[in-house]
């Protein structure tokens, strides 16, 4: 458990002053438009500029969060060259050429401070500004000191038991490594649902209810319409539907960065609240903003992933790596860039200014592995290196835990995994889309949905969040990649208005098959009856292991390429088509087949056990959604201090159960 401590020590802080006074000495080495007489008068300048951001910048950005939100951030460059400005202005022996010239050395200041810091081991906690963020988070929300513990939850999005069990071996995230060997952990598996997936999952550890969610993303036949989980109108009725107002984040919580809210009292970058209307402006982006360096840093950081990126792309091809994605472009990079980079440094500076104030329970989730991943596999190097940047993230998490008016308990979970695998386009020259679209009867239009939503949905909530600095009460999200065509007509139809009468939709290599002029699960006898050809070409095909539909004489059935398993009895016939997708595989398909929003065909890609691979119904490498290998095995780390749970954990719901008794037990 991390306890409250004392401040950074003065040698520390001389420490830093020392650090940032070289730092600006060696840029007027370098002629940017920076004169300085000798190195006392940049000890007098780091001085100055220490007081000014003292007492001018926190002003200014408070007045100014709006502009610097809605320029994503430029501006907050500018607020730096002013205060370089007015210092050269007091200072007779600093003298700064122009603003461009204040900008570049503001940037310049960033890039060697943090180099300088890197190498003599001073972390971002010694900084002054470190000390302005936990003003203002006491400000904000007053922190009462306690010995009761509160909460801080992690989720690592996508990182399965496996890999994050190499990645710790391996030294890839050394500072958890370390955290986790100091505070005796444990480190354990556990079971997803079917669908292992984002949506499911938050809404079974969020709010301990997921049921009724088939997949990423599903069709409602009472309604009529697509619901995705990354859509701020779906999820808001989603999370509208499950809670009961005991969430894990109702004791005064705080939510960063996920699909739902917990019942938290207040959240930021959460999609099932972007479109709840505030009256104010949040503080959240403050505590990012408030720090000179933090966004020039970002963008330094930025401008480094777009690069590397650009690089490991080219490597790829000229290697001919594979499984790989059919295009890995410019969509991509930048995608790469905000989640892995943009996205992070302000969720954890948010999350670290909650921290300080004192919050019960705070859930944060780190995106950028599961994205990587999705691109590039799960073992990749580029998916293993976006953890060693989490893992800058939390030392500078665990050294502010230290500073918190309240003793922590950390917790550290994935919502799922993944598993690789040549994805199906790529196997087999077309999509599970144009497959079925072949077998239907004539006259039949088909969409094909396989649209990125939850990279796009994580781009989109940083958006909306920014956007509403600039106008607090607006409701509206702003859309990146929404207005891209979800309903892609197959056979020149032409049709993209009205849902047509099939659609197939995919999460990961599961695959879901809606014909939409039905209110009612259409049976197996009656989708032979329209279309004769579907059934038989599905179960043979080579990419698949099996369908699930409900048969109106022998109930729901699974069927393979070499046999059938009648779910009701267990019976089989030949084969069993689910020997390879573990103990509990039954058990998922019996609870999904009570859904209301299960499909009428339900498709599970081809698995091969000796691999662990999958073929992605979506242009994917690491894919989740359906069964086979390690997308369906997170993890959870909790402290010995703690209970273990007493049995399997299987479902996000039981995760949600031990977790809420963790809370309710806790002295």
């Amino acid at each position: 458990m991390a306890s409250p401590t004392r401040s950074p020590s003065l040698s520390r802080l001389l420490l830093t002053w020392l650090i940032e006074a070289a730092t600006l000495f060696i840029l007027a080495s370098f002629n940017f438009g920076l004169t300085i007489t000798n190195f006392r008068a940049a000890l007098a300048a780091i001085a100055v500029i220490g007081l000014l951001n003292a007492l001018v910048r926190p002003l200014i950005v408070k007045l100014t969060l709006p502009i610097t939100a809605i320029t994503l951030g430029l501006f907050s460059l500018l607020i730096n060259a002013f205060i370089l400005i007015f210092a050269a202005r007091l200072l007779p022996g600093l003298t700064i050429a122009s603003w461009g010239w204040a900008v570049v050395i503001s940037i310049g200041l960033t890039v060697f401070n943090t180099l300088f810091s890197y190498l003599l081991h001073v972390n971002d906690a010694d900084s002054y500004y470190y000390g302005v963020i936990k003003k203002a988070a006491k400000k904000a929300t007053p922190p009462v000191k306690t010995t009761k513990a509160g909460f801080f939850y992690l989720e690592i999005d996508g990182l399965g038991y496996p890999v994050f069990r190499q990645a710790l071996k391996q030294g890839y995230l050394p500072q958890l490594q370390a955290y986790l060997k100091a505070h005796h952990y444990q480190i354990i598996p556990w079971e997803t649902d079917l669908s292992p997936q984002t949506p499911s999952s938050q809404a079974g550890i969020l709010h301990g209810n997921n049921h009724n969610m088939p997949a990423f993303r599903w069709y409602d036949r009472r309604l009529g319409k697509l619901v995705s989980g990354s859509n701020p109108q779906d999820a808001a009725a989603i999370e509208a539907e499950r809670s009961n107002g005991q969430g894990l984040l109702a004791d005064n919580g705080f939510c960063v960065n996920n699909l739902f809210s917990g019942d938290a009292n207040q959240s930021t970058l959460t999609i099932s609240t972007l479109l709840k209307k505030r009256a104010h402006r949040s503080q959240p982006l403050y505590y990012y903003f408030v720090n000179p360096y933090n966004y020039a840093h970002t963008l330094a950081s930025v401008t480094a992933e777009l690069y590397h990126e650009w690089h490991d792309a080219r490597f790829a091809k000229s290697h001919h790596l594979e499984p790989s994605i059919t295009h890995r472009g410019l969509e991509f990079m930048l995608m790469r860039a905000v989640l892995n980079v943009y996205l992070a440094d302000i969720s954890f500076a948010v999350a670290i200014g909650e921290l300080l104030s004192g919050r019960s329970a705070l859930y944060l989730t780190a995106a950028g592995y599961d994205d990587i991943a999705h691109h590039t596999g799960i073992l990749s190097p580029e998916a293993l290196a976006s953890l060693q940047r989490l893992d800058t993230h939390l030392s500078h998490l665990f050294q502010a835990a230290k500073d918190a008016p309240r003793p922590y308990h950390f917790i550290f979970l994935s919502d799922h995994g993944q598993s690789n695998g040549p994805n199906f386009l790529k196997k087999f020259g077309y999509t599970l889309g144009d497959l079925v679209n072949r077998h239907l009867s004539q006259n039949t239009f088909l969409a094909e949905i396989t649209d990125r939503d939850e990279a796009y949905g994580n781009t989109n909530k940083l958006l909306t969040e920014i956007t509403r600095q600039f106008q607090p009460s607006r409701r509206e999200a702003v859309a990146v990649g929404a207005e891209v065509k979800e309903l892609q007509p197959l056979t020149g139809s032409g049709k993209t208005g009205p849902l047509p009468p099939v659609l197939v939709m995919a999460s990961g290599n599961l695959g879901l098959v809606n014909f939409t002029d039905t209110k009612k699960r259409l049976t197996l006898e009656a989708i032979v009856k329209r279309h004769p050809q579907l059934i038989p070409a599905l179960i043979k095909h080579p990419g698949l292991s099996f369908i699930m539909v409900k048969s109106q004489i022998k109930g729901t059935v699974i069927l393979g390429r070499t046999g059938t398993y009648y779910l009701k009895t267990g019976r089989v016939d030949g084969h069993n088509p689910l020997k390879d997708f573990g103990p509990h595989v039954v058990r998922h398909l019996k609870r999904h087949d009570t859904f209301p929003h299960i499909p009428d065909i339900l498709i599970n890609s081809y698995f091969d056990p000796k691999t662990q691979t999958v073929y992605a119904f979506e242009d994917f490498v690491g894919s989740h959604g359906g069964l086979g290998g390690p997308q369906g095995q997170p993890f959870l780390a909790f402290p010995n201090s703690l209970p273990a749970p007493k049995s399997d954990l299987i479902s996000a719901e039981s995760i949600y159960r031990v977790l809420k008794s963790w809370q309710q037990t806790t002295i």
